[in-house]
């Protein structure tokens, strides 16, 4: 019997997707939508009953193969975890959706809050991209997605950190699209504005949510 025929999404961007802080929010959603485009996950996030569920879900909806993998992206050595977790599987795509955030002051941000926004947004995003980047180009074909944020655009009062962190995904995904793009992957960085994911509503007092938006 003759293997079903791909659809152009799939062959280009599948078999399996790597989506990063995909438990919640617009992790989620991405799975949501590359599981309805017949994309295998492996979905990736510290929560394990709520990454279960998802795949579950998933798996029902669409068909589609789901790996849960629980994982703090906070973690020095979360790179070369997920790296070896799905070395096997031919990744077409790479998500980095997750991201750590505070709204405060900058001098009243706890140093382990500061440790953890440099660590997800920065260390491990880019360790991560450096992992798969090279996976990609061996197939001449994939692509890369960084979730970025508006507040990098500019210095961000009661965000610092954070919109520091988001400004270096926005030059970090620039810079990969001009190395990479030749070489047959897409990189692409999405700059969100206020969404009421549960990580915003989470950060983000109740008195501050409407400036937000």
């Amino acid at each position: 019997m003759s293997e079903p025929l791909l659809s152009p999404f799939v062959s280009r961007f599948g078999p399996w997707c790597v989506v990063a802080g995909a438990s919640e929010g617009l992790g989620a959603a991405f799975a949501d939508e590359l599981g309805r485009r017949g994309v295998n996950l492996c979905l990736v996030a510290r929560r394990q009953p709520e990454l279960e569920a998802l795949s579950k879900t998933l798996i029902a909806k669409y068909g589609v193969e789901v790996h849960p993998i629980v994982l703090d992206l906070a973690s020095p050595t979360a790179a070369d975890t997920l790296d070896r977790a799905t070395r096997e599987l031919d990744v077409g795509l790479l998500v980095f959706n997750a991201c750590a955030a505070h709204i405060g002051t900058f001098i009243s941000t706890p140093t382990d809050t500061l440790d953890s926004i440099c660590a997800v947004n920065v260390h491990t995003m880019a360790n991560v991209a450096r992992r798969f980047a090279p996976r990609l180009s061996a197939r001449h074909s994939g692509g890369i997605v960084l979730m970025s944020s508006m507040a990098g655009f500019h210095g961000h009062a009661l965000a610092v950190a954070y919109a520091a962190s988001k400004a270096f995904t926005t030059v970090l995904g620039e810079g990969l699209w001009a190395e990479l793009e030749p070489l047959g992957i897409r990189v692409r960085v999405c700059a969100a504005g206020a969404t009421t994911t549960p990580n915003f509503l989470a950060a983000t007092p109740a008195a501050k949510r409407r400036l937000s938006m």
